[in-house]
C-alpha cells in the first residue's frame, strides 16, 4: 500500500526504517544482558537462557499491544 501513495523508492525507505526499528531492540537488550552477566560471573552459563527469556517477554508484550487509558 506504501507503494502506491509514496512511490518505490520512499516505500522501500520506509520498509528498511522498519526492519532496523525491528532489529535495534534486539541489539540492546543483548547488551543488556552482557553488562548483567559481567556484574554477576556467575550467571554466565545462563547467558542464553536470560537472551531468550528476554525476548519471548518483549515479543508477547509486543504482540499484545499498548492500549491508551480511556
Amino acid at each position: 500500500m506504501a507503494r502506491y501513495n509514496l512511490g518505490a523508492r520512499p516505500s522501500l525507505l520506509a520498509a528498511a526504517a522498519l526492519l532496523t526499528d525491528y532489529i535495534l531492540p534486539l541489539q540492546w537488550h543483548s547488551a543488556g544482558v552482557g553488562a548483567l552477566i559481567s556484574a554477576v560471573p556467575s550467571m554466565q552459563r545462563h547467558t542464553l537462557s536470560i537472551c531468550i527469556g528476554i525476548l519471548i517477554v518483549v515479543t508477547l508484550v509486543n504482540l499484545r499491544g499498548v492500549r491508551e487509558p480511556v
